[in-house]
């Protein structure tokens, strides 16, 4: 049986909700993604192929990933732990605000990210290659663990960072995977390769 990575993101925030681009701002999860977070919560449960032992469910320590991790864990009656390496890029400058503020103090910033150089990175935040070594730190703890199935709770820019290296696509992939608030993505990993098996959102109508 393949090793299986569930790399799951929190449920919407004010601040998602409103458009917001928030990275290391620590905010708590809305009413609406509460919701969804119990949804996903009950689609997961019976789809998971181990359980107890074999399921080990780990956690960026923003409080939107924990809350997260708390409704789905406390469903299947496992403890969370947290690793610090999974909280997601701190944005600096561009904290809180929109897409069209952004561009408004950054011009053609954002375009240029999405062809992201070496030394990409945000006005007084993290670089793309320094979130990139921290969440590789995260990841080789992920692979390393002994259960056979790992729950990972994190953000949109941590889950496409992990993907990519999963799977074994180049960081100017990064921008390609379309991350959901309240989301799955399934990674299947056999002796020397990786498979992407699912990606559905609680939203979804077809989610189930």
């Amino acid at each position: 049986m393949p090793k299986q990575v569930y790399l799951i993101r929190h449920g919407e925030t004010e601040g998602t909700l409103a458009g917001r681009v928030m990275g290391s701002t620590d905010l708590p999860l809305a009413a609406q993604g509460r919701d969804h977070v119990q949804r996903l919560a009950e689609l997961l449960q019976p789809r998971l192929v181990t359980s107890g032992a074999g399921t080990w469910c780990v956690a960026s320590p923003l409080l939107r990933a924990r809350q997260t991790a708390e409704v789905v864990a406390g469903c299947l009656g496992l403890p969370v732990s947290t690793d610090a390496d999974l909280r997601e890029i701190d944005f600096g400058a561009w904290e809180g605000l929109t897409s069209a503020e952004v561009e408004e103090r950054f011009p053609g910033a954002q375009a240029r990210l999405a062809s992201p150089q070496d030394d990409a990175g945000f006005p007084g935040g993290e670089s793309l290659c320094e979130f990139d070594r921290r969440v590789g730190r995260a990841l080789d703890r992920i692979l390393g663990h002994p259960a056979q199935t790992a729950l990972v709770f994190a953000h949109g820019g941590v889950i496409r960072s992990l993907a990519c290296a999963l799977l074994g696509l180049g960081q100017e992939r990064l921008w390609v995977l379309n991350v959901q608030p309240a989301s799955v993505m399934r990674i299947d990993l056999f002796d020397g390769g990786a498979m992407l098996s699912e990606l559905w959102a609680a939203s979804d109508r077809g989610a189930d």
